[in-house]
């Protein structure tokens, strides 16, 4: 048997973002048509417990899930977590459409070598049937994912310190691309046929994903991805070196404002720039790829879309739409939520939002 990263299993759970930066909680119910809001978290992770995407320290990862899950007050005990960057592999095969689940997994279990360049015996690897080949009906498009089985256990191992059964593994980018159905209407200018650019400005990293839609398809799929090692932390260690202060105090301070005058001119719009620079040169990197030269919009989550100058500055550069997402902005609420606290920091829960969505898939 092929290790389960991608199938969906019969049950809610709650969607638990494990950051290099923090745990994000977010649980949700369906509402109508719709979602609904129950219970949300987020606790901050000790320095250095997550670095480059791999958990260091299980034990302080677990102990913020702890933290978050007391937080969002969940009685939930099943999770859906996910794993990224560099230590994940997927890939789209073709396959004979003829062939039944099992069939495709012992042919995939047999050819994995070609496609993956770890030991077999250190990954975990799982497939899904995207459609039939549109040029060819008779083949299948097959998305293969794999990922080191070691970081598949840190995870689970750390959601257990945390109090939480892992149901799912999932891939970062798939549960960013389910969200993504939630916050594409933020940008009012959307044509029917849309191409859109998901930026996720994380604490260690910033990736932009560009979706495409056209009139005769009912969903976008993402059909570009790219990561900068440029995210919010270097502002924080900025902050840090500039004002003598403890790494755990800059960064309340950056999230507060409690700042000196000159923090606004002297450390944070140029940063800021730096950032709306990066997305700008990923793009043009994007459109040397494909034949398009321009996008209809941007839309900003992570840590760093909290960051106000950002949104007007690469507005400006850009001379395109751009907004903060809000996967949140069309569900209803349950009476716990503090709506003002979670307008300010939805941008932060994209990744677990669509974590929670498999309870619904």
């Amino acid at each position: 048997m092929l290790a389960s990263l991608l199938k969906n299993k019969p049950r809610t759970v709650l969607g638990v973002d494990i950051s290099p930066s923090s745990i994000k909680i977010v649980e949700l119910s369906q509402s109508g048509n719709g979602y609904k809001l129950e219970s949300i978290g987020l606790a901050r992770l000790p320095d250095k417990s997550v670095i480059d995407n791999i958990i260091q320290l299980p034990s302080a990862v677990g102990e913020s899930v702890e933290k978050a899950l007391k937080l969002s007050g969940s009685r939930l005990k099943q999770a859906a977590v996910a794993v990224s960057g560099s230590t994940v592999i997927t890939k789209i095969i073709q396959m004979d459409a003829t062939l039944s689940e099992k069939e495709m997994e012992s042919q995939i279990a047999v050819e994995a070598d070609q496609y993956i360049p770890y030991s077999l015996d250190e990954v975990a690897i799982d497939f899904e049937v995207q459609h039939l080949n549109k040029k060819n009906p008779e083949q299948a498009e097959v998305l293969v994912a794999a990922c080191k089985q070691e970081n598949i256990e840190l995870r689970e191992e750390s959601l257990e310190i945390g109090g939480l059964n892992t149901a799912i593994v999932d891939v970062e980018v798939f549960a960013i691309e389910r969200a993504y159905r939630l916050v594409h209407s933020q940008l009012t200018s959307k044509p029917d046929s849309s191409m859109i650019a998901v930026v996720d400005i994380g604490s260690q990293s910033t990736a932009l994903h560009v979706f495409s839609q056209q009139q005769d398809e009912k969903n976008s799929e993402i059909i570009y991805t790219r990561e900068e090692p440029l995210g919010s932390q270097q502002l924080t260690d900025e902050i840090q070196h500039t004002y003598d202060m403890p790494a755990e105090d800059a960064e309340k301070a950056k999230k507060n404002g409690q700042l000196p005058e000159d923090y606004h001119d002297r450390l944070l719009l140029p940063f800021t720039e730096s950032l709306a620079q990066q997305i700008s040169r990923s793009l043009q990197f994007f459109y040397s790829s494909v034949n398009v030269s321009s996008i209809d919009g941007i839309i900003l989550c992570g840590g760093g879309a909290l960051l106000t100058p950002l949104t007007e500055q690469a507005s400006q550069l850009l001379n395109i739409p751009i907004v903060k997402a809000n996967p949140f902005h069309n569900m209803a609420l349950s009476r716990k939520i503090n709506a003002h606290s979670l307008e300010q920091e939805a941008p932060l829960f994209m990744t677990a939002c669509g974590l929670a969505m498999r309870s619904f898939n």
